[in-house]
Order: C-alpha cells, then sequence, then structure tokens
C-alpha cells in the first residue's frame, strides 16, 4: 500500500475551566486513546497566560502511515458534510489543515469549526516530487480509502 501521508498532528489548549478528562475524551473521539501505545504519544505541558492562569497545551504527532490513516478514516466516515472536505487543503504547503469543535467531539460529533474552543488537525500529503494535482490525487485517495 502506497503511503499517502508523511505525519499528523493534533494540537489543542485546554483553559483551566475545563477538565482533563473531558478534554481527553475529546481528543479520544478522534485518536482512540485507549490503545496504550497512542496514549503515551500525547504530550501535554502547561503555559502560563498573560492573565497569569495555567493553560494546558496537549499535542499529538506520528509518522507511522497506520496511525495517520486509521485517524483520517474515522474523521472523514464521521465528518457531516464530507463533499466540502477540500477546502481544509492548503495546496502550497501541500497540508490538510482542519479544526475541530472540540465541544461536539465531546460528544461524538466530529464537526469543523473556523474558530473558537478546536481541536487543531494537520497532514502532510505525500508528493514527490511536489506537484499540486499529485497532492490532491493523494487526499482523494485518503478519503475514499477503506
Amino acid at each position: 500500500m502506497e503511503k499517502l501521508a508523511h505525519y499528523l498532528e493534533l494540537k489543542t489548549l485546554q483553559y483551566p475551566s475545563e477538565d482533563t478528562s473531558k478534554v481527553k475524551k475529546a481528543i479520544n473521539t478522534v485518536l482512540d486513546l485507549e490503545k496504550e501505545e497512542l496514549n503515551e504519544k500525547l504530550k501535554t505541558r502547561e503555559i502560563e497566560s498573560q492573565e497569569g492562569a495555567t493553560i494546558k497545551k496537549h499535542e499529538y504527532k506520528t509518522k507511522r502511515w497506520s496511525e495517520v490513516k486509521e485517524i483520517m478514516k474515522k474523521i472523514f466516515r464521521e465528518i457531516e458534510k464530507p463533499e466540502k472536505i477540500h477546502q481544509y487543503l492548503n495546496l502550497k504547503e501541500g497540508e490538510f489543515y482542519i479544526r475541530l469543535d472540540k465541544q461536539q467531539l465531546y460528544r461524538g460529533k466530529v464537526k469543523p469549526l473556523k474558530k473558537g474552543d478546536i481541536i487543531h488537525i494537520k497532514v502532510k500529503i505525500a508528493s514527490y516530487p511536489f506537484r499540486k494535482e499529485k497532492i490532491k490525487k493523494n487526499l482523494n485517495k485518503l478519503i475514499e480509502e477503506d
């Protein structure tokens, strides 16, 4: 099987008013953190805001094609309007970038959101040599793959 993506990154912020278990449940909707290996890869660090409050930043990155494929299949399968998925593709950089509503993920639903309380997902689409047509083709293959 052809590798269609180089890596996947997930990032989200947890504000002081948010419960860690609820944020992890939202992340779990996408990553399936019940798998020990994935749970170990979720990195959390604390950041101090300008107001002095402590914010947690949760990050996950994988270069393993099997993990990227599994996560993307879940997003594409559950997204409400899959026909509009290409609007999240940055052809100049060769990246698929989507922001998902963290509150909806907590409820088990995958819904894109432009801004607000979000989980960022970025996928570097494979293309060698780098060609925009190849990037589009590989994203289509990734969407259609079972």
